[in-house]
């Protein structure tokens, strides 16, 4: 198989959208996370009681 310079410029299309990808996926991780602890933080403070939604909003 020949390389081509084509190829090669598809390769690079191919690998620059996966890495496209891979960084969105990686920020919605790291939103989730984020979401998570300030959840936990939030109980620590408070304890919820049961049955009680936990939410990221505080209450007016």
């Amino acid at each position: 198989m020949e390389i081509t310079k084509e190829y090669l410029e598809e390769q690079i299309k191919i690998a620059s959208e996966g890495k496209d990808k891979a960084l969105a996926d990686a920020n919605a991780y790291a939103g989730a996370i984020q979401a998570f602890q300030m959840m936990l933080k939030r109980l620590e403070e408070k304890p919820a009681e049961s049955g009680e939604v936990i939410g990221l909003r505080q209450p007016d």
